[in-house]
């Protein structure tokens, strides 16, 4: 089975944004991740919020001067079309909880454990596969 499933519990930032806008978009429902992505929608990495509370609680930085750059850390990329076992098999190897889906070196969405778990689940039910919608 190819990856078809993309999360939707994903937000978008650009690097030179501040703590605080990322803030802002990782306390909206259902938002796991930031992914880092440029002008053109590379991908350039990942923040959670374990490292935002880390940097701007526990360190006390001030939110408004750290910014998106400062917080990300690297994430796994998968192109779109990569088998859903082997995406399984790079989250497990790599101990990593989201993956980002590439479409043309472009994010298209994030695989998250959730989902993987879920797919899983489906697959052995035999369940239809649900196809999020991707509108990031």
């Amino acid at each position: 089975m190819k990856i078809e499933y993309l999360s939707d519990e994903y937000t978008t930032v650009k690097p030179e944004d501040s703590a605080l806008k990322v803030t802002k978009k990782l306390t909206e429902p259902n938002i796991l991740t930031a992914i880092v992505v440029d002008k053109d929608e590379k991908v350039l990495g990942a923040i959670i919020k374990n490292t935002l509370l880390k940097t701007c609680i526990i360190e006390g930085k001030d939110p408004n001067s750290v910014t998106a750059r400062d917080l990300m850390g690297p994430i796994e990329t998968i192109r779109e079309g990569t088998e859903f076992l082997d995406a399984i098999k790079l989250m497990a190897e790599k101990s990593v909880k989201a993956i980002a889906i590439l479409k043309e070196g472009k994010l298209h969405g994030v695989l998250s454990m959730y989902d993987a778990i879920s797919l899983l689940y489906k697959m052995q039910t035999h369940e239809p596969t649900i196809v999020l919608p991707n509108e990031k």
